[in-house]
Protein backbone atom coordinates (compact mmCIF):
# COMPACT_ATOMS: atom_id res chain seq x y z
CA UNK A 1 0.00 0.00 0.00
CA UNK A 2 1.79 3.24 -1.08
CA UNK A 3 1.42 5.97 1.50
CA UNK A 4 2.10 9.64 1.38
CA UNK A 5 4.75 9.24 3.46
CA UNK A 6 6.05 6.54 0.78
CA UNK A 7 5.27 8.98 -2.04
CA UNK A 8 7.73 11.29 -0.43
CA UNK A 9 10.68 9.02 -0.09
CA UNK A 10 10.61 6.56 -2.71
CA UNK A 11 10.94 7.40 -6.33
CA UNK A 12 11.99 4.27 -9.01
CA UNK A 13 12.16 4.36 -12.80
CA UNK A 14 12.28 1.35 -14.82
CA UNK A 15 14.07 1.28 -18.38
CA UNK A 16 16.92 -0.16 -20.68
CA UNK A 17 20.28 -0.40 -21.94
CA UNK A 18 22.11 -1.22 -24.64
CA UNK A 19 25.45 -3.02 -24.64
CA UNK A 20 28.24 -1.49 -23.78
CA UNK A 21 25.97 2.14 -23.44
CA UNK A 22 25.21 3.96 -20.26
CA UNK A 23 21.67 5.62 -19.69
CA UNK A 24 21.53 8.45 -17.06
CA UNK A 25 19.05 9.95 -15.20
CA UNK A 26 19.29 12.69 -11.79
CA UNK A 27 17.12 12.65 -9.09
CA UNK A 28 16.39 15.20 -6.34
CA UNK A 29 16.90 14.70 -2.90
CA UNK A 30 15.65 17.99 -0.83
CA UNK A 31 15.83 16.52 2.49
CA UNK A 32 17.37 14.01 4.25
CA UNK A 33 20.42 12.07 5.99
CA UNK A 34 20.76 8.99 4.01
CA UNK A 35 19.58 7.97 0.35
CA UNK A 36 19.59 4.35 -0.59
CA UNK A 37 20.08 3.82 -4.53
CA UNK A 38 19.27 0.44 -5.94
CA UNK A 39 18.93 -0.88 -9.08
CA UNK A 40 17.36 -4.28 -10.11
CA UNK A 41 18.73 -6.47 -13.58
CA UNK A 42 15.18 -7.79 -14.46
CA UNK A 43 17.03 -8.95 -17.90
CA UNK A 44 20.76 -9.33 -18.73
CA UNK A 45 23.30 -7.37 -16.10
CA UNK A 46 23.03 -3.33 -15.31
CA UNK A 47 25.88 -1.60 -13.57
CA UNK A 48 25.07 1.16 -11.46
CA UNK A 49 27.23 4.56 -10.76
CA UNK A 50 26.63 7.54 -8.45
CA UNK A 51 27.60 11.01 -8.52
CA UNK A 52 27.06 14.43 -6.67
CA UNK A 53 26.87 18.03 -8.24
CA UNK A 54 30.45 17.91 -9.60
CA UNK A 55 29.77 14.74 -11.17
CA UNK A 56 26.58 15.49 -13.48
CA UNK A 57 27.52 12.12 -15.81
CA UNK A 58 28.71 9.07 -13.87
CA UNK A 59 30.37 6.46 -15.74
CA UNK A 60 32.93 3.42 -14.50
CA UNK A 61 35.87 5.72 -15.20
CA UNK A 62 34.39 8.61 -13.64
CA UNK A 63 32.09 8.51 -10.62
CA UNK A 64 31.49 9.47 -6.67
CA UNK A 65 30.30 6.05 -5.37
CA UNK A 66 29.77 2.97 -6.90
CA UNK A 67 29.23 -0.57 -5.45
CA UNK A 68 29.82 -2.67 -8.55
CA UNK A 69 28.68 -6.18 -8.04
CA UNK A 70 25.67 -4.82 -5.69
CA UNK A 71 22.36 -4.08 -6.04
CA UNK A 72 22.08 -1.21 -3.45
CA UNK A 73 24.11 1.73 -2.35
CA UNK A 74 23.89 4.20 0.86
CA UNK A 75 25.12 7.26 1.00
CA UNK A 76 24.84 9.21 4.37
CA UNK A 77 25.36 12.54 5.37
CA UNK A 78 28.51 11.54 6.99
CA UNK A 79 30.00 10.76 3.90
CA UNK A 80 32.40 13.98 2.75
CA UNK A 81 30.53 14.60 -0.86
CA UNK A 82 27.07 14.21 0.47
CA UNK A 83 24.82 16.94 -0.65
CA UNK A 84 21.22 17.80 -1.06
CA UNK A 85 19.85 18.65 -4.38
CA UNK A 86 20.51 16.32 -7.42
CA UNK A 87 21.85 12.70 -7.33
CA UNK A 88 23.07 11.59 -10.99
CA UNK A 89 22.65 7.71 -11.85
CA UNK A 90 24.76 6.55 -14.26
CA UNK A 91 23.07 2.81 -15.91
CA UNK A 92 25.92 0.54 -17.61
CA UNK A 93 24.53 -2.12 -19.67
CA UNK A 94 26.66 -5.27 -19.64
CA UNK A 95 26.63 -8.44 -21.68
CA UNK A 96 24.03 -8.16 -24.34
CA UNK A 97 22.09 -5.17 -22.50
CA UNK A 98 20.13 -5.08 -19.70
CA UNK A 99 16.10 -4.13 -18.50
CA UNK A 100 16.26 -2.71 -15.37
CA UNK A 101 14.62 -0.70 -12.60
CA UNK A 102 16.46 1.81 -10.30
CA UNK A 103 15.19 2.96 -7.02
CA UNK A 104 16.00 5.62 -4.75
CA UNK A 105 14.68 6.30 -0.91
CA UNK A 106 14.88 8.83 0.96
CA UNK A 107 15.85 8.60 4.79
CA UNK A 108 16.29 10.91 8.02
CA UNK A 109 17.87 9.59 11.26
CA UNK A 110 14.75 10.53 13.43
CA UNK A 111 17.03 12.50 16.19
CA UNK A 112 18.54 14.23 12.83
CA UNK A 113 14.99 15.22 11.15
CA UNK A 114 12.20 16.79 13.85
CA UNK A 115 10.09 19.29 11.21
CA UNK A 116 8.87 17.48 7.94
CA UNK A 117 9.91 13.93 6.99
CA UNK A 118 12.67 13.74 3.96
CA UNK A 119 11.70 14.10 0.37
CA UNK A 120 12.89 12.69 -2.91
CA UNK A 121 11.56 13.97 -6.50
CA UNK A 122 11.54 11.83 -9.44
CA UNK A 123 14.18 10.47 -11.49
CA UNK A 124 14.60 12.79 -14.76
CA UNK A 125 16.24 11.01 -17.98
CA UNK A 126 19.49 12.93 -19.11
CA UNK A 127 20.11 13.07 -22.52
CA UNK A 128 24.28 13.44 -24.00
CA UNK A 129 25.43 13.12 -27.82
CA UNK A 130 26.71 9.52 -27.30
CA UNK A 131 27.65 8.09 -23.83
CA UNK A 132 29.40 4.87 -24.73
CA UNK A 133 31.65 2.64 -22.34
CA UNK A 134 33.07 0.94 -24.95
CA UNK A 135 36.69 2.37 -25.83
Amino acid sequence: MYTDQYARTHTHIQGGVDHGEYVHFKVCVDDATQVLFSIKSLMGRAEMYIGNHENPFPSKENHTWSKVGHDKLTVFHLDRSFNLGYYYVGVYGQGQGAVFMCQTVCGCAVWLCTHVPPFCCGFVPLHRVRSTGLR
